[in-house]
């Protein structure tokens, strides 16, 4: 249920024109402080994962 709800939220910001996905963008997004909130996949490589953590370390954006 809850699952849904976020699902549900991000299709909603998705069609606000709210969202960016792809690394480089994020990580452009993230270090001009423009980011609130980075989704990152459990699969994600393990350097994307250490560049977006790096990015974030100067920031108050959250990385779920």
């Amino acid at each position: 249920m809850i699952n849904q709800a976020i699902f549900n939220l991000l299709g909603i910001a998705a069609r606000a024109r709210k969202v960016i996905s792809g690394e480089e963008l994020v990580v452009k997004e993230v270090r001009n402080g423009n980011a609130k909130l980075v989704l990152l996949a459990n699969d994600a490589s393990k350097n994307s994962s250490k560049k977006f953590k790096i990015s974030a370390r100067t920031t108050t954006l959250s990385i779920m």
